[in-house]
């Protein structure tokens, strides 16, 4: 019955948070506060949106995508982000329960929190990425946040990585930590500007808004987004069959693909109009060519000095008292399942790793091409999701996106006309897939290689 009740409320949450996810992706690029107004608004118009008109996906339906008030075409990132945030929900929610059958909910509600937090900040991020080729990367702070804070409330097993770092490896991570908030400080890395309305106005050539589909909504947008609606429902109702039959009425694979289908497929429809920002993007990349090597070369500076003090605190906390002390403080055991000290270095070694595995990608690819070869949100995903699942199934789901990234653009080929897609979304999909898969191909690559030594042996 728990499971039930969890799951409709799971599914409502996520079309609730789809739509209030709709609004960050709105207001943040544009430097407006969330919380005020309250009340979302019409974009074109700007008047109050009353209630009965802000229900997710129905509401947009009903008015058959036009502001009631203006009769202007609402856009259609707006069902497709709150559609997604259900199929998200659920997704992520069979995940973690499939991950966790066996125990008891009140030990492994820390994970679910985490991992629906860290995939709810990942769309909002994707559909930003998508609209305004822009990462908040306070929203990357957020996941991290929520990945030290669910760590340190519950015991290593129940999370992928089923273990704690070891001390000195905690050690290792703290270190690099403190150097790149001190370096942050002294040496603030150059942040991302979105491509808004009013960077459109002042430097036409420059920049241009990237819209999702804002065109006149015709009957075949209707039809698709109540596709979605009846995807997304379905999702639920099924997942609320399979805790009351505890057997899956239909099989999980089916039920999982059809959810990533319809994420690839957003996605996709996300391309369906070239815009101006195409060529916005590519010419800023051309422009910053000349000051991509000398940034690299800043930023392998950076890697190696976090390395070597990472290093060195691996070294210090080998010695005596110092090797005592922090043994003592990285144990403490506040209950008989969990270590909170423990659970946090887990998650910073993550985030260390994952972002600093991606991020040396970055400097050595940026070298080899003269170019610009991986965004610095990027940097701040890929370093967000290790903190939540762990830094083999970050690394995993970073090579995972290329492909899914690949078969994306085969799809566009047979569209004369459409827009490339910046590699946010990609990456965003590539993790999902990490968190229902990734422990397998993980697993399957230790053994290979393991199988590769003993032969070597020989």
């Amino acid at each position: 019955m728990l499971c039930a009740v969890l799951t409709i409320f799971l599914g409502a949450l996520g079309a609730c948070i789809g739509s209030f996810l709709n609004v960050v992706v709105y207001r943040l690029p544009r430097g407006l506060s969330v919380s005020q107004p309250r009340r979302s608004f019409c974009p074109s118009c700007e008047k109050q949106i009353e209630w009965y008109d802000n229900i997710p996906i129905a509401s947009w339906i009903a008015l058959k995508g036009r502001c009631r008030n203006c009769g202007l075409p609402i856009s259609l990132q707006y069902p497709l982000v709150e559609s997604s945030g259900v199929v998200v929900t659920m997704v992520v929610w069979e995940a973690v329960r499939s991950l966790r059958a066996g125990d008891p909910f009140d030990l492994w509600w820390p994970v679910l929190l985490g991992m629906l937090g860290l995939f709810w900040c990942l769309l909002a991020l994707s559909a930003m990425d998508l609209k305004e080729y822009y990462v908040d990367i306070r929203l990357t702070w957020l996941a991290l946040a929520l990945g030290l804070g669910c760590h340190a409330i519950s015991p290593a097993r129940v999370w992928p990585s089923m273990e704690y770092v070891s001390a000195p490896w905690a050690a290792f991570a703290f270190g690099c930590t403190v150097v790149l908030l001190v370096l942050h400080w002294l040496w603030p890395m150059p942040e991302e500007q979105p491509i808004t309305e009013e960077t459109t106005e002042q430097a036409p050539q420059e920049a241009a808004t990237a819209k999702i589909s804002n065109a006149k909504p015709r009957a075949g947008h209707v039809v698709m987004v109540s596709l979605l609606a009846v995807i997304a429902a379905a999702a639920v109702a099924i997942e609320v069959m399979a805790c009351y039959l505890e057997v899956d009425p239909v099989p999980a694979q089916l039920l999982t693909g059809l959810g990533l289908a319809t994420l690839f497929g957003s996605i996709l429809a996300a391309s369906w109009l070239p815009t101006e920002a195409d060529e916005a993007i590519a010419q800023a990349v051309e422009n910053e060519r000349s000051q991509a090597v000398r940034q690299a070369a800043k930023e392998s500076l950076i890697l190696l000095a976090c390395v070597a003090v990472g290093l060195g605190s691996i070294w210090l906390v080998h010695r005596e008292p110092v090797s005592r002390l922090w043994l003592s403080f990285y144990r403490w055991t506040p209950s008989s399942t969990w270590q909170p000290v423990a659970g946090l270095a887990t998650a910073l070694f993550g985030w260390v790793v994952a972002g600093g595995t991606c991020w040396l990608v970055r400097v050595l690819f940026t070298l080899l091409l003269r170019k610009e070869a991986l965004g610095f949100g990027d940097i701040h995903i890929i370093a967000a999701v290790g903190a939540v699942m762990g830094p083999h199934l970050a690394i995993a789901g970073f090579f995972l996106a290329a492909p899914v990234a690949l078969l994306g653009t085969l799809v566009l080929v047979f569209r004369k006309r459409y827009r490339t897609l910046p590699f946010g979304p990609w990456l965003s999909l590539g993790f999902l897939l990490a968190l229902l898969w990734g422990g397998d191909l993980v697993n399957y690559i230790n053994n290979g290689l393991g199988g590769l030594h003993l032969l070597l042996q020989r």
